[in-house]
């Protein structure tokens, strides 16, 4: 958990590294409640009320470190295989499955410099984030990358680098958390997961009394984020490609 203290200065980094934390929503965190209660005395939960235990427990979630690479690159992977926006980058979809594995592991290491890497106990869902000042890459970090992410989308760089120069200039110039990228794995999807993922990383936003940003090209990710606390920002369209929306929250 992480709390919130009067010193913590608006906008500053949330200090949680290592600490697990327990996410879910209301309705979820009351019925987990009464199963704990009644695994605590019981002793030896079974059947529905042991699945229910465990499905809470696998919700904790925590900071990822560099032995977790691996698991958090396939769970991203899979999760946007099929996203208008890599789908549109990359429309073959084997092409687009090694694009995909080779452009997240430059994210996963490029994010977790920069910000923080939240993950479920078991990868079922990851978040990238990035810190307030540190959003935009530099121009160094433009040409520090540019060979692998070459490398990584091949033919395709044209449209991945139009759609990251679009992304770019429709960033917000106020202070905020960016949720750069987050994904469920889709043998876990509709479990909690993904909503436990990204309500880690807002814990860090809340504690430091900063807005929190993202931008999605999935229609059908909006109602899932405004249940979170964010709302519509602005919308663009890539040219020939998917539209995107920007969404912001404030502070809790």
């Amino acid at each position: 958990m992480v709390v919130e203290t009067a010193s913590a200065q608006p906008c500053s980094p949330a200090n949680a590294v290592g600490t697990p934390i327990i996410v879910s929503t209301p309705s979820v965190e009351t019925a987990s409640t009464k199963t704990r209660m009644c695994a605590n005395a019981i002793g030896k939960p079974d059947g529905l009320t042991r699945q229910r235990v465990e499905t809470e427990s696998a919700k904790t979630c925590r900071r990822a470190n560099a032995v977790d690479k691996p698991a958090i690159v396939s769970t991203l992977s899979d999760a946007f295989f099929n996203e208008p926006a890599f789908s549109f980058i990359v429309p073959d979809a084997a092409a687009r499955k090694r694009a995909l594995e080779k452009a997240f592991r430059i994210i996963v290491d490029e994010d977790h410099k920069i910000g923080s890497i939240m993950m479920t106990s078991g990868a079922e869902a990851a978040t990238a984030w990035r810190t307030p000042g540190l959003v935009r890459d530099s121009q160094w970090d433009a040409i520090r990358t540019g060979l692998p992410y070459l490398l990584a989308f091949g033919s395709a760089i044209g449209r991945a680098s139009l759609v990251a120069k679009l992304i770019k200039s429709h960033l917000p110039v106020e202070e905020y958390w960016y949720l750069h990228y987050a994904g469920c794995h889709s043998n876990h999807r509709s479990k909690g997961f993904g909503g436990a993922a990204i309500r880690a990383g807002l814990e860090q936003a809340d504690a430091a009394r900063c807005k929190a940003y993202l931008e999605t090209a999935d229609e059908n990710n909006i109602p899932i984020y405004r249940a979170l606390g964010f709302h519509i920002m602005h919308s663009w369209q890539v040219p020939d490609g998917p539209q995107f929306w920007g969404m912001m929250r404030g502070p809790r």
